[in-house]
């Protein structure tokens, strides 16, 4: 396939024949408009040989949205990119060629910085599709903005657009203190940024990207700026809802002509903007002939998702038998009605909140049948039930014990075994405004900040996996809580080899020989990045402590910078940290300071979980414990902005 972008005006009639036969009669363009967007610069033509088997036009407009006025004809002064069509043969449809060409297209526009001759340049692409187009257009990039005014044929279209060269950018607060009314009056900050290209480079390679880098964490002058980059594509989750896409991946694998995994998950997906039936938009996507047929499990999963997680009152029993399609089951007792609505949510892995939302009018009963159960017991206790209420049993010991394997037998029989799902990893580097850092905690606490609250990204995801350059694989978890819990590696003390009198140096005149009472260095394997780290007397206040940064530099200059610290109680400790060798007086809050100060203090006060304070001139909490070689550094994080920002 050659791809070729430029105007292509005297075979307006062949790509118009390619037209007329690609879209129903009142939505093709007609020959004028064909004819005139095949005369553009970004006119895009996918060719066989001689033969054009796949062309994207559009026409540029000043209008930030689309209307139909911005949709007619063409303002050279336009920096948004209308796009119109998206066009393959049908003799080459269903070999992702179209996937492929607007891919090409998008990278050849960005990779123009958006220039053509005598006309603005494009700034942003724009386009209205059908909902059944959402994955395609979400896939390639574009992001969903709104329900379209305009009208065009019978159906509804839906507004999507790609910000050229713009990335998502973010400030977030890491260790801010519990229960604040003004959780951004603590912890430390950090930017985020996504990276539009890998961040992390071969050794010896060019790393032109780092001196970007570096100039754009200059321009934010946060303490660090974190840069991240998406190893490998993400399919979209519902909150609590992997179980469900791991089964059902299973069933369309049988099906592979009529489903795929991101497909559906895709489809599920976009109800959450469009605001429709869901179930009614099931059917319409997949064919209800297609659905009858299908095993229980999909049929089963799909509409109690769509109930469960999109009605906006409670649904009576018929309701969901009648999505799921087991009319059989109309004739169970109400407690059987109930403990059938129960099954169908715990094999869709819902959650038990959303169960019983779903079991509407009969939600009263359902929390009298599940005393005391928590989400943990929930999925079993409700197969089980289920199947114990199938046999007119009641909830009692004896015929729950009896149902367990009978439950599970079904279940073994109904349910193909569970697909792997391979956890979202992504590169990670950290920037100072003047220089690299190869470890920071909150830091990497504001980058998985950011990556989970974005919505197309990891809804129904626990935990985070960063590649770093020279620390590692590093995991964030996030608790029910909504705290975030760092794993990082456990570093060392060591002796600090000078004399008393440097360390001595570090501490502004008065203060000698009253506020230290040991100093050793930190380091990891291999012995890099070691911090000078300090423990005061016991009698000492920490906030109390004032340090000569220029001694600091001297004294230490191959050093990241100086922790000082004491006990704070029989399970916590204080600390301080300075870093002018990394252009950083004081640092408000820092994570990686405590790989050394969790497994010092586990030792010193015999306790392997503590709390920590940091006791800067914003302050922050922690919550750390060792686990052999690894501590655990959990803390909650506040969003205090978040946008676009432009990237070379």
């Amino acid at each position: 396939m050659e791809f070729v972008m430029g105007s292509e005006v005297a075979r307006a009639e062949e790509i118009h024949r390619i037209e007329a036969a690609s879209y129903p009669g009142d939505e093709a363009g007609s020959l004028r408009n064909v004819r005139l967007r095949a005369a553009l610069p970004f006119f895009y033509q996918m060719k066989e040989g001689c033969e054009i088997v796949g062309y994207i036009n559009g026409s540029t407009c000043t209008s930030a949205t689309l209307t139909e006025e911005s949709m007619d004809g063409d303002d050279v002064t336009g920096w948004n990119l209308c796009i119109h069509s998206v066009v393959v043969k049908e003799t080459h449809r269903s070999k992702g060629l179209g996937s492929l060409m607007l891919r090409n297209f998008i990278q050849e526009i960005e990779a123009m910085g958006g220039a053509f001759p005598s006309r603005r340049r494009i700034e942003r692409m724009s386009l209205i599709a059908k909902s059944r187009k959402a994955r395609f257009y979400i896939r390639a990039g574009f992001e969903y903005l709104r329900r379209s005014p305009i009208v065009h044929g019978a159906e509804a279209w839906y507004e999507f657009r790609r910000d050229l060269g713009m990335r998502s950018c973010s400030q977030y607060l890491a260790f801010t203190t519990p229960n604040s009314r003004l959780p951004w009056m603590s912890g430390n900050a950090a930017a985020v940024v996504e990276w539009p290209r890998q961040v992390l480079v071969a050794e010896g390679a060019d790393d032109a990207d780092a001196r970007d880098m570096q100039e754009m964490a200059a321009c934010f002058k946060q303490a660090e700026t974190s840069f991240v980059y998406q190893e490998g594509p993400l399919v979209p989750l519902l909150d609590a809802t992997l179980p469900l896409f791991h089964r059902v991946a299973c069933h369309i694998e049988r099906f592979r002509d009529e489903f795929d995994h991101s497909a559906l998950a895709a489809f599920i997906e976009e109800h959450v903007a469009y605001e429709g039936d869901p179930v009614a938009s099931l059917t319409e996507e997949f064919g209800e002939s297609k659905l009858v047929n299908r095993p229980v499990t999909l049929r089963s999963a799909c509409a109690v998702i769509a109930f469960a997680r999109y009605s906006s009152r409670p649904l009576a029993f018929e309701e969901v038998v009648g999505a799921i399609g087991l009319a059989d089951l109309k004739g169970l007792s109400d407690t059987a009605q109930v403990w059938a609505v129960l099954y169908f949510a715990a094999e869709a892995g819902l959650p038990l909140s959303a169960a019983l939302r779903l079991a509407g009018a009969y939600q009263s009963r359902a929390t009298e049948l599940l005393p005391g159960v928590d989400e943990a017991a929930f999925s079993t206790v409700a197969l089980d039930g289920a199947s114990a209420a199938s046999e007119g049993g009641a909830y009692d010991g004896a015929a729950i014990q009896r149902a367990r394997e009978a439950a599970r037998q079904a279940m073994a029989e109904r349910t193909s075994p569970i697909l792997p799902m391979p956890l979202p990893q992504f590169q990670l580097r950290w920037f100072t405004p003047t220089v690299e850092v190869m470890l920071c905690g909150h830091a990497t606490l504001a980058a998985a900040a950011h990556l989970f609250a974005k919505e197309d990204y990891l809804r129904g995801i626990t935990e985070i996996r960063f590649r770093t350059r020279r620390s590692g694989g590093l995991v964030v978890r996030r608790d029910p809580d909504g705290r975030l819990e760092l794993s990082f590696p456990a570093h060392s003390l060591e002796p600090l080899p000078v004399d008393d009198a440097v360390v001595d140096s570090c501490f502004e005149a008065g203060e000698v020989g009253r506020v230290w009472a040991q100093a050793f260095q930190t380091y990891s394997s291999p012995r890099t990045y070691t911090d000078v780290f300090v423990v005061l007397n016991a009698n000492y206040p920490v906030e109390g402590v004032r340090v000569d940064q220029q001694a600091i530099l001297k004294a230490f200059p191959k050093h990241r910078g100086m922790i000082i610290t004491r006990a704070a109680g029989k399970e916590a400790f204080e600390s301080r940290y300075f870093a002018p060798q990394s252009g950083i007086p004081e640092d408000s809050v820092t994570g990686s300071t405590h790989c050394a100060l969790a497994p010092y203090w586990a030792k010193e006060l015999s306790v392997n979980h503590l709390d920590a304070y940091q006791r800067s001139a914003r302050g922050g909490h922690l919550r750390v414990a060792v686990d052999n070689t690894r501590v655990r550094i959990a803390g909650r994080v506040s969003e205090f902005f978040s946008g676009r920002v432009s990237l070379p």
